[in-house]
């Protein structure tokens, strides 16, 4: 969905011009985002025209209404209803030629570009972090950085999580993004291990760099899939010699090709497994993260037909429909899961990591289902955005994601190539309504974003929740 800048100056507030502004554009379909009364400093008003000018000079020191509208062509259709930058050439049923606007007249501007609406709308709206002044806190363990963090603030904090790429020139982008998103201070960011230990020399020294060269705290994931003991010391000794002292402790996903986990000869069994070895080996070192899963393991997601009896209200609640045919994670099962976790938490583990998850009663199912089990350490929900309609089917459906019904239906709609902007910002709007429920429940202390390598979808949510640094 596209977006655009339109500015109201100061003789058009005094004449009524927002009202006008405003009930046409609504009128023709578009939708207002945001509004806010400015004052014009010299330098706004100068960079606003690229230049000191009269007209940088009469907007100075006075008041100015920015806004920002939304909706499909918006640059160009919003700029045709206001009218022609000249008013002199404004064509009678646009805002300008409405108003009878003059050169000397011209009390309204509309972004020409989506390249100009973008410099405008960070010009006029930069973000504020709805969250205030956020505790600043001392680097080290994620398990002493979120005691910190929960004894200073009741705010949620952030932390991002990325894959390492396989060429240079793609890690020196992932650098780069880094070096932006960085700017909103996460508390931490996680590098993915691949499968089999694919990408360990790669996950390692990533790790290595990007604690040194960014200053954010790393959380080095390490998996025991179809790989020795001896590469598992491999990661922990080097992120050790490295100062890196966080590590989520998984067992993974069988390697590509491969559809069932199997254990390696001389390897560990499950994460649990790995979470005992790094605490027998390295005391208390590392702060040990580990996974959740708010509506199972997927291995443990089952066709609803291998059961053959009606589904309880909690299974219900978690069940999943893939192509026509739903799958769940029965009572049993998901208790055998709960009783795990508590295993891992008990062996050592100081917080957990959820996969991804888009229906928010499930989340606080699992929550509560944790909680009385006597799981005590901090969950944080693994967020993901929504990029495009086949990536988001291929990831859900190997996760085997519920996706909740309204928001299946609204996606069906959504599937086509001419559909790819209202995808996104549906999608944006639901993870960003979704967190909002998890954060205003107190459930949790953090939101754990899954950026996919990219800054652009995590942003925009948390834009929408006012967490987005100015930068």
């Amino acid at each position: 969905m596209e977006t655009t800048f339109v500015l109201v100056k100061p003789e058009g507030i005094a004449g009524g011009v927002v009202g006008k502004c405003i009930s046409k554009l609504e009128e023709k379909g578009y939708k207002l985002k945001k509004l806010k009364t400015v004052p014009v400093s010299q330098t706004t008003a100068q960079a606003h025209y690229g230049e000191a000018c009269a007209a940088s000079l009469a907007l100075t020191s006075r008041d100015v209404v920015a806004m920002v509208w939304s909706g499909p062509a918006c640059v160009a259709g919003v700029l045709n209803l206001i009218g022609d930058a000249d008013p002199v050439k404004a064509a009678p049923g646009t805002l300008r030629g409405e108003l009878a606007l003059t050169p000397e007249r011209n009390l309204i501007e509309a972004a020409a570009t989506k390249e100009e609406a973008k410099r405008l709308i960070e010009l006029w709206l930069p973000p504020v972090d709805s969250r205030g002044a956020l505790p600043v806190i001392k680097k080290g363990k994620i398990c002493d950085m979120l005691k910190q963090w929960t004894e200073a603030t009741s705010e949620p904090f952030i932390s991002f999580e990325y894959f390492p790429p396989r060429t240079p020139e793609q890690v020196e982008k992932l650098h780069k993004t880094i070096e932006v998103m960085g700017k909103q201070d996460p508390l931490f960011m996680d590098f993915t291990w691949g499968a089999g230990g694919t990408t360990s020399e790669l996950t390692l020294d990533l790790s290595k760099t990007s604690q040194t060269k960014h200053g954010i705290m790393v959380n080095m994931h390490l998996t025991c899939t179809n790989q020795v003991k001896e590469k598992c010391d491999y990661g922990l000794n080097g992120a050790k010699e490295a100062g890196i002292c966080n590590i989520v402790a998984l067992r993974g996903d069988p390697p590509k090709g491969q559809e069932k986990w199997t254990v390696t000869e001389g390897g560990f069994d499950c994460a649990l497994d790995l979470v005992k070895y790094m605490r027998e080996n390295h005391g208390d070192y590392f702060s040990i993260q580990v996974a959740g899963y708010p509506e199972g393991h997927p291995d443990r997601i089952k066709p609803v037909k291998d059961l053959g009896r009606e589904l309880t209200e909690t299974e219900k609640q978690r069940v999943v429909d893939m192509d026509g045919s739903q799958f769940v994670c029965s009572d049993a099962d998901f208790e055998i899961e709960l009783n795990y976790l508590k295993e891992k938490q008990d062996a050592g583990g100081d917080a957990i990591i959820t996969q991804l998850f888009y229906d928010y009663e499930v989340f606080v199912s699992f929550h509560a289902q944790c909680r009385a089990k006597g799981i005590t350490i901090p969950i944080l929900p693994g967020i993901m955005p929504l990029n495009a309609y086949g990536g988001f089917k291929r990831m859900t459906g190997f996760c085997k994601t519920r996706i909740p019904p309204d928001m299946a239906l609204q996606l069906d709609k959504l599937r086509g190539d001419d559909c790819k902007e209202a995808f996104i910002e549906f999608g944006i709007q639901w993870v960003a309504n979704l967190c909002q429920k998890i954060v205003a429940a107190k459930l949790v202390n953090g939101l754990h974003f899954y950026c996919l390598n990219q800054y652009e979808r995590t942003y925009q949510i948390m834009d929408r929740l006012g967490y987005l640094r100015p930068t």
